[in-house]
């Protein structure tokens, strides 16, 4: 009997104490007015900032609600799933591809697996032929530079074309018998330029010059460039000739 009666003491100042002590919450996700938040085990929520939970990223807002979509955080852009959680690695967003990291996303060349990538100032990648700083590179079908240091394809305007080790490309001057890399569009049109200049000193013939101008320069500067090129060097080729 004397042991029971201690038992139940035992008991009943174990139910007082229980009730003096506050209850401590579930750590779990909240929803209000169709926004999700999170509510740690103390009463505390995740707001302002990049949080980990159970093992993945979520990016909250000043207030505490989760963000989803494209977000921009301490000068970096974040992509986030429809759940909230933060990707990372190669992902294919409204039909362009992106690298995302820890860090956010990744722009300008990036060695990614051993091979190089070109991703733009939106984080979107090169595919193909295009210039950088001054200097053309091609890749493969995977946005890859090409760095076979090899001829790239037997089409008679690229046959002689190789990429050096860093994916920019070189092509083969059969004049002076040796390789020399492919200019980008600014160099190309000054090289176009003085080239006109010289026929037009050759053989004087304006209208020809007008012509071979037109044509030889569309695409490498505007249409209204060309025009002030036309003018400008009319006008030299005049001066000289007087």
């Amino acid at each position: 009997m004397r042991r029971q009666k201690r038992k139940m003491a035992v008991i009943a100042a174990a139910a007082m104490l229980s009730a003096a002590l506050p209850l401590t919450a579930l750590a779990d996700w909240k929803q209000e007015n169709g926004r999700w938040w999170y509510q740690y085990g103390n009463g505390a929520y995740a707001q302002r900032g990049i949080r980990e939970i159970d093992g993945q990223k979520y990016l909250f807002d000043t207030e505490g609600y989760m963000l989803t979509g494209w977000q921009r955080f301490n000068e970096r852009w974040y992509y986030l799933a429809e759940d909230g959680h933060m990707v990372f690695g190669w992902q294919q967003l409204d039909g362009k591809w992106y690298y995302l990291t820890e860090r956010g996303m990744e722009t300008g060349w990036q060695e990614i697996g051993g091979k190089r990538y070109y991703l733009d100032a939106d984080g979107s990648l090169r595919i193909g032929g295009f210039e950088v700083d001054g200097c053309w590179y091609k890749t493969d079908a995977s946005g890859a530079a090409v760095v076979s240091n090899a001829k790239i394809s037997d089409d008679t305007d690229t046959a002689k074309l190789w990429s050096g080790e860093d994916g920019s490309l070189f092509r083969y001057n059969d004049q002076e018998k040796a390789w020399e890399y492919l200019p980008g569009k600014e160099e190309s049109a000054n090289l176009m330029m003085e080239k006109l200049f010289q026929d037009l000193s050759a053989n004087g013939n304006i209208e020809a010059f007008e012509t071979a101008a037109r044509e030889n320069l569309k695409g490498l500067i505007s249409d209204e460039d060309i025009e002030v090129y036309i003018a400008e060097q009319e006008r030299i080729y005049m001066f000289d000739v007087d």
